[in-house]
């Protein structure tokens, strides 16, 4: 969005002359600013000698002006028109003015760290394309004082993460940026945001609180997130640790804007395509059934399609791999159960025996899950350990000796639906000896 100081008159209002006097601009630099007021700035920008002097100008502005808002924004905004004028090549334009890449932020971190939440947003977004729009031996030394801003405010209460997200697509379009980021934590910072959009309170994709991400926002973040997956080799571990896939599961069901889920699925690609960990992840959280689901529908963008058939595809050739007894072991030693194929009773009659294993551990992480204060991972505990009695040799046994049965039958009147019905066919199963006899 434009400045709010852009209305109205705007910038037609500032008094230049208040600036040349107190030396804080030389005449030349005003009476340029004057020239491109006056006629355009696509007519200072055809003359080089003229576009050199004004890029100097605005850079001046944002250095030199520091006690004038409206002037901060003039510059901020000048910067932008510059930066997307065909008139001249604006990026070098203010790389030259700046004296190279080594004196872009000085030139822009006074207003990338204002209390002016607009100024915050161009300048990290305009330092942001001037450093990072192409390699230079310097990126080492330029970029980093950049990428620890960007993630600082990343990290901070909104609505400050909102000033840094449109700047992370040319961020992460840069390999430098990439590699800073991830070394700076950027997937996990990326991922609660992320996080919080798809799976907080209200759905903050749909956008309506003011601390909430909209749509751009949440596909800015997932391109992003899908750039840093060039970075981390397979098997995507910090992805893993992070609970990007979750994230991007949840993400892919609220959203309906197709560029949204065009990024999702292009970042669930990347990540599946090795079939480590976050593949297994994916298959948890039943992204098959969304993929499915999504299959049925008509997009006008073509790459959705050929995307939701890749993604199906590697999660198809994944899965013997990935309905094993580890895969099941490592979702339920996270605390957190959700339906899927671990959960099934193929499942449970191939695998029951393996609960034996390191003195029935897995067994008792089920009956503290029984306690859990998520529902879902209530009902999937409940079921699983009604599968068990069903299918191990004195399962029933074992479940009441370790007090499941009980735990069970207080969970019949759990104030959850799902949680009843759980608890309540569990309980049949540890009670009742021939279990397939009974038609439910």
């Amino acid at each position: 969005p434009p400045s709010p100081y852009a209305t109205g008159s705007g910038f037609a209002e500032i008094n230049w002359d208040i600036f040349t006097r107190s030396g804080s601009l030389s005449p030349p630099h005003a009476q340029v600013i004057r020239l491109a007021a006056t006629n355009s700035l696509d007519y200072v920008l055809a003359d080089s000698d003229d576009s050199a002097l004004y890029a100097q100008a605005v850079l001046k502005c944002l250095t030199d002006v520091t006690s004038s808002p409206i002037v901060s924004h003039y510059a901020l905004t000048q910067c932008l028109e510059v930066l997307s004028s065909d008139a001249r090549d604006g990026t070098g334009l203010l790389v030259d003015a700046a004296g190279g890449k080594e004196g872009i932020w000085e030139k822009f971190a006074g207003n990338a760290n204002a209390d002016d939440q607009w100024a915050v947003k161009a300048a990290t977004l305009i330092a942001t394309h001037l450093l990072c729009s192409s390699p230079s031996p310097s990126d080492s030394v330029v970029l980093p004082p950049l990428v620890t801003h960007v993630t600082s405010l990343l990290r901070s209460p909104f609505p400050s993460p909102l000033s840094a997200i449109p700047s992370l697509p040319c961020l992460t379009r840069s390999s430098a940026g990439r590699s800073l980021l991830v070394k700076d934590n950027g997937v996990a910072s990326l991922t609660k945001l992320l996080s919080s959009a798809a799976c907080g309170p209200g759905k903050g994709v749909v956008g309506n609180s003011p601390g909430s991400l909209g749509p751009q926002s949440c596909y800015e973040l997932t391109v992003s997130l899908w750039c840093l997956t060039y970075e981390v080799p397979p098997p995507h571990l910090p992805f893993k640790s992070a609970g990007t896939v979750p994230a991007l599961c949840e993400m892919l069901k609220v959203s309906g804007r197709e560029k949204v889920v065009r990024a999702t699925l292009s970042c669930l690609k990347a990540l599946a395509e090795n079939k480590g960990p976050c593949t297994g992840e994916m298959v948890q959280h039943n992204l098959m059934r969304t993929l499915l689901s999504l299959l049925d529908r008509q997009w006008s963008d073509p790459d959705i399609p050929d995307l939701l058939t890749s993604v199906k595809r590697s999660l198809q050739e994944g899965y013997k791999e990935l309905s094993t007894w580890e895969v099941y072991l490592t979702e339920l030693h996270s605390g957190s159960l959700d339906w899927g194929v671990t959960h099934t009773d193929a499942f449970w009659r191939s695998h029951s025996k393996r609960v034996e294993d390191d003195d029935f551990s897995a067994l008792k992480k089920l009956h503290l899950l029984l306690s859990s204060p998520h529902a879902t991972t209530q009902a999937v505990a409940c079921y699983d350990l009604g599968q068990f009695s069903r299918y191990y040799p004195s399962g029933r046994a074992v479940v009441k000796k370790m007090g499941g049965k009980d735990a069970m039958l207080r969970l019949c009147e759990h104030e959850d639906a799902e949680v009843q019905r759980a608890a309540l066919a569990a309980v049949s199963k540890v009670m009742v000896v021939n279990w397939e006899h009974v038609k439910v």
